[in-house]
């Protein structure tokens, strides 16, 4: 529904920053690639798409992902590459421990094993310490629910500057024992008094505070309330497990499009569909090929539409057809229809304060004060919030983008009569 706003002068930095999640991993990654790229070379009609550097995989922008996904699926169609050989890239390209399937399917019995570690929790790090630039507060496919994040990286960069500059409050929370329940106050007073631990979190692991032979202190910090944000893979990497650690492959989304309904489908039935239709792709234009709503079941009774929902419903047009698609996979047209109180409040009040009707508050405040800062524009964004909505990616922005245009263009016509 909105796509990800990455801005062309920023883009330089961020894949930079990206790549520096993977540094040291990154050689035995290349290593480990090297072998498993030489044979789909062999297998591919396309080989270049299966690049030299495991970096321009990863950064990669999301038309090439499209076509790379095409490929490899097909050949494993045709059983051209084996299943060992998808496991094998399922351990360079480790996202997380288990495959993601459809919420109510069975997941494989056995976990991914990788001697390269688990790249989940800093990829969802990476993205909610962006989430202000890139502007993501709302699901990406959806805009009804918004995107949760929870954990110390929401504070913190990482363990060290937690021990270093959290609040006697904030490391009792964040640090816990070895039994997973948290330090006591005292504990927490020698973590403060052994500051700092930058370049030096040994000092933190050799504190009395609690002792175990199974995991270092910083471990158990790391891992105990670990971060979360839902970031759906566009492109399943069960499927295509290559494209499991691309940057232009997650999407924030929320639970319900991530893992109910989306789950392992894809959008699109070839490179360019996907691209169409990826929030991540630079040709992704969702809000210019669907228009939402607000349809009157009787077209002469549109007042006081809040005490009537029932004879309105929420409508989607779509000046391109393709875009039905996703639609249809996140099932818009009913969640929308189960939130139409939203859209009828705003509908309610637009024909409650018509543009004539601003006006005169305007004049009122004019008369009393010259001066006056109440412009008939700051009043429609008091009354209505659609500067406020669009610049905060407030739910529903975009339906209620779409029913103050209907409204304005309806008051319009109504001028020219």
């Amino acid at each position: 529904m909105r796509r990800i706003e990455y801005k062309l002068e920023d883009i330089t930095t961020l894949k930079k920053e990206y790549l520096q999640i993977f540094d040291k991993e990154r050689s035995e990654m290349q290593k480990l690639w090297e072998p498993l790229r030489d044979k789909l070379r062999k297998k591919s009609s396309k080989p270049d798409l299966y690049k030299d550097n495991i970096d321009d995989i990863l950064i990669a922008d999301f038309d090439f992902l499209a076509k790379l996904y095409c490929d490899f699926t097909k050949l494993v169609e045709t059983k051209q590459i084996s299943s060992e050989d998808c496991k094998d890239l399922e351990m360079i390209f480790h996202y997380s421990k288990t495959t993601k399937k459809k919420s109510g399917e069975e997941e494989d019995d056995d976990e991914i094993t990788s001697k390269i570690r688990m790249f989940q929790p800093d990829i969802s790090a990476f993205f909610m310490r962006r989430a202000d630039k890139l502007k993501i507060h709302t699901c990406h496919y959806c805009e009804i629910s918004y995107i949760n994040a929870y954990g110390y990286k929401m504070l913190f960069q990482n363990v060290e500057e937690l021990l270093d500059k959290a609040s006697l409050e904030d490391l009792t929370y964040f640090i816990p024992k070895a039994n997973g329940k948290p330090i006591s106050l005292k504990s927490a007073k020698t973590v403060i008094i052994n500051r700092p631990y930058s370049g030096n979190i040994g000092k933190f692991d050799a504190l009395s505070i609690w002792h175990s032979p199974a995991i270092k202190k910083s471990q158990q910090v790391d891992n105990y309330k670990r971060n979360h944000y839902d970031l759906d893979h566009v492109l399943p990497k069960s499927k295509c497990p290559i494209v499991g650690l691309s940057l232009f492959n997650f999407v924030p989304s929320c639970p319900i499009c991530n893992e109910r309904l989306k789950g392992t489908d894809v959008l699109g039935t070839d490179a360019t569909e996907m691209s169409l239709l990826s929030p991540t792709s630079s040709t992704y234009n969702f809000d210019n090929s669907v228009e939402i709503s607000i349809t009157p079941k009787d077209t002469f009774a549109i007042l006081n539409s809040q005490a009537r929902p029932d004879d309105f419903k929420i409508t989607f047009h779509y000046n391109n057809p393709l875009y039905q698609k996703s639609v249809d996979m996140f099932h818009l047209r009913e969640r929308y229809n189960y939130h139409k109180g939203e859209a009828l409040r705003l509908f309610d009040l637009l024909q409650d304060y018509s543009p004539a009707q601003i006006k005169m508050l305007h004049n009122v405040f004019a008369e009393s004060d010259p001066s006056t800062r109440y412009t008939e524009e700051k009043i429609k964004e008091d009354l209505f919030g659609e500067k406020f909505i669009s610049d905060n990616n407030r739910c529903f922005a975009k339906m209620k983008k779409d029913i103050i245009d209907m409204l304005d263009i309806l008051n319009e016509d109504k001028s020219l009569l």
